[in-house]
C-alpha cells in the first residue's frame, strides 16, 4: 500500500515538472505594472512582454480578477473551518487576436484596465439597489440604498490580481501579479 501511495505521489510530481518544462520550452510572458495599487475608476496600466522560443499561434489576453475565500458548507471538522476560493469578478481584455508568434519573437504590448466600483465588484447589494431604483425617491428608496451599501460592506475581503495569458494549443503561457484596489 505504501509503494502505491509513493508511486502516485511520484507521478504527480513528474507531471508537474513536465508541465513546467513544456511552458518553458514554448517561451515566456513578463507582466509589468506601472502601479500595483489604484482606487475605483482609476486605470491599472502596464505591459506584457511575449517571448517565443518556438513558433506558436495564439491570442494574448489580460484580465483583472477578484477572488474571495468562501466557507465550505458542511465542511467543519474537528473545530477547523475549511475554505475554498471563488472568483467573483473578471474583466478580460484581448491585447492581440489570434496570430502567429514565430520562434525568436519578442514584443511588449501595453494595456489599461479600469478598476471597478464597489457595486460592480460586489454583487451582494445589486438586487437591493435595483429594487431601490424602481421606487420613487422616497424614504423606502433611501432605506434600500443604505441596506445595499451595508450588504456590500459586509462581504468578505477581495483579493485582486492582473493575469496575462497567451492562449495557444497545448500548454498556455501564463503569469499573474497581485494588485490592490480601493473600492469606492
Amino acid at each position: 500500500m505504501d509503494t502505491l501511495v509513493i508511486g502516485i505521489f511520484a507521478l504527480i510530481i513528474i507531471g508537474v515538472i513536465l508541465y513546467q518544462v513544456a511552458r518553458f520550452l514554448k517561451g515566456k510572458l513578463e507582466l509589468k505594472l506601472i502601479k500595483d495599487s489604484v482606487s475605483s475608476g482609476d486605470a491599472l496600466k502596464g505591459g506584457v512582454t511575449v517571448t517565443a522560443k518556438k513558433p506558436m499561434r495564439g491570442q494574448l489576453r489580460v484580465a483583472l480578477v477578484a477572488r474571495k475565500k468562501k466557507r465550505k458548507t458542511g465542511a467543519s471538522t474537528n473545530d477547523t473551518t475549511q475554505y475554498k476560493w471563488g472568483e467573483v469578478y473578471r474583466r478580460d481584455e484581448v491585447l492581440v487576436g489570434k496570430r502567429e508568434f514565430p520562434a525568436g519573437f519578442s514584443q511588449n504590448y501595453t494595456f489599461e484596465i479600469l478598476a471597478p466600483t464597489s457595486s460592480e465588484a460586489r454583487q451582494g447589494g445589486a438586487s437591493i439597489r435595483a429594487t431601490a431604483e424602481a421606487l420613487d425617491d422616497g424614504m423606502m428608496s433611501s432605506v434600500l440604498n443604505l441596506a445595499a451599501s451595508a450588504a456590500d460592506m459586509m462581504q468578505s475581503r477581495l483579493y485582486w490580481h492582473i493575469e496575462a495569458r497567451l492562449e495557444v494549443e497545448g500548454v498556455d503561457l501564463y503569469t499573474k501579479q497581485k494588485v490592490y484596489i480601493n473600492l469606492s
